[in-house]
């Protein structure tokens, strides 16, 4: 049977998860056939984070719960349930998700941001 609705959690983690960060794959050219996109729900554990990296491609993101603080490009911005986000080509960034909740978000990028790794900056 085709699936036409779902839930998000239900969805199998990906093999970049770990510990500290859950990541599901939501659409792709491969899942739901979204050619040339990938829309990934991460899940940020509370108190956690990921290191400072940037990309050759830009994200957008949608926040669904919990807080974070993001540092972009040397600015530090503060997102909450109901935001959004825009990260540009080969930018700085990172995001730490607060002490007292889990922050989980919606991520999208072109197909190829979902198949190279990130360059993590020093």
């Amino acid at each position: 049977m085709k699936e036409y609705t779902g839930s998000l959690r239900d969805i199998t983690l990906d093999d970049a998860s770990g510990p500290t960060m859950e990541k599901r794959i939501v659409f792709s050219p491969k899942v739901h056939d979204w050619p040339g996109h990938v829309v990934r729900y991460f899940t940020i554990k509370a108190g956690t984070g990921n290191p400072l990296h940037c990309h050759e491609w830009p994200h957008w993101g949608l926040i669904l719960k919990g807080e974070a603080t993001a540092i972009v490009d040397d600015q530090t911005f503060e997102l909450k349930e109901g935001g959004w986000f825009y990260i540009p080509p080969k930018v700085h960034h990172r995001f730490q998700a607060k002490e007292h909740c889990d922050f989980h978000f919606i991520c999208m990028v072109p197909e190829e941001g979902d198949r190279l790794p990130p360059t993590l900056v020093e």
